[in-house]
């Protein structure tokens, strides 16, 4: 409203300056020969329609600059990923409305605020990182955090930021895409939960199954071994060379055995 009296103004003062003119063109006109007079109408008749033309021209492409910017719009705010502009301080510059969704706050009330505000505290330090990367490398930077929001559940997020120069080509502003990877951090974390949970369970067939092994395996070595000695103690008065045999063969078959089982231990402790 305050911007209308000097638009007033100036008009006022511009038909002023073209009625001056159209009276020194009348009296110019007056003076002029028919002829001359009739091929000025001619000329004027043909600019009108020249003028028209252009308007009808300037027309189009309003029309055609108003679809194009409502094109953008669409695009802009409902695309699947939110956008924010920053500038050199991390400053929110423009959201779109999934990041405004993202971020839990609505338009009006997020321009203006830092971006690190909506950041976990726990990721407040990589974010500051992630905002310095782009001017540092000069390429779009990636980062992955938390956002805590009011009255709603955190949301983990990908910021994926790039610096823009401006009209002098120094790097004023950061423009962002932020991307909701909730769902894919809690697949990851499940699944990773699933793979601890496999290895526990093979890990457990594994030694139930060394168990087992060394369990028979073992009994049946110490009985031989067992049987060897009661073998010996008899032979030892009666067929001394017997008896030394046995006893060779018993300490032969007692070192196998502790073999076996330093195998088992270091097959247990390997998984």
């Amino acid at each position: 409203m305050a911007k209308t009296p000097d638009r007033s103004t100036k008009l006022t003062a511009l038909r002023r300056q073209a009625e001056a003119l159209l009276r020194t063109t009348d009296r110019d006109v007056a003076a002029m020969p028919v002829k001359n007079v009739q091929q000025l109408v001619h000329e004027l008749q043909v600019h009108q329609v020249e003028l028209e033309l252009q308007n009808e021209e300037l027309r189009r492409t309003q029309l055609a600059l108003e679809a194009a910017r409502d094109r953008y719009v669409e695009l802009y705010d409902f695309a699947p990923v939110g956008y924010l502009t920053l500038d050199l301080q991390g400053t929110i510059l423009g959201a779109n409305l999934p990041a405004c969704t993202l971020l839990g706050v609505n338009l009006k009330d997020l321009l203006g605020q830092p971006a690190i505000r909506f950041v976990a505290a726990r990721d407040q330090a990589t974010f500051l990182r992630h905002l310095r990367e782009p001017f540092v490398q000069g390429i779009s930077h990636v980062c992955e955090v938390d956002l805590e929001r009011q009255q709603a559940a955190p949301v983990s997020v990908q910021f994926k930021s790039i610096a823009v120069p401006d009209e002098s080509g120094q790097h004023a502003r950061i423009l962002t895409a932020l991307e909701n990877i909730t769902g894919r951090k809690r697949a990851e974390a499940l699944a990773r939960e699933q793979q601890h949970g496999l290895e526990q369970k093979r890990n457990l067939a594994i030694r139930v199954g060394l168990s087992h092994d060394l369990h028979d395996g073992m009994l049946q070595s110490l009985f031989a071994i067992g049987l060897s000695f009661e073998t010996c103690k008899l032979d030892i008065l009666a067929n001394p060379k017997r008896a030394s045999a046995t006893l060779t063969y018993g300490l032969g078959a007692m070192n196998a055995a502790m073999r076996e089982v330093r195998t088992f231990m270091g097959e247990l402790e390997s998984n």
